[in-house]
């Protein structure tokens, strides 16, 4: 990575903390700190597989773009999209 780029590994919440605002919060600390420390651009990546859904709409929601989808990446026809 260039220097100010961030991999947000993975951000997840159990299931009944889901829908209440902790992955937002999770993820705007996470923000900040990378702010703080100079960073200029932050990438996500998640699963194109149905059961994944809801994390890509989260990065949507939460202001990201798709940067590059590699597809068949995890699987014959399960692609990796990739969040910026």
């Amino acid at each position: 990575f260039a220097p100010g780029r961030y991999d947000l590994y993975w951000i997840a919440a159990a299931p009944g903390y889901q829908g209440a605002g902790l992955g937002r919060r999770m993820l705007a600390a996470t923000e900040g700190a990378i702010a703080a420390a100079g960073g200029a651009l932050l990438y996500a990546e998640t699963s194109s597989l149905p059961a994944y859904a809801a994390a890509r709409g989260f990065y949507i929601r939460s202001g990201f773009t798709i940067a590059a989808t590699l597809s068949d990446f995890y699987a014959e026809g399960v692609s990796k999209i990739i969040y910026a």
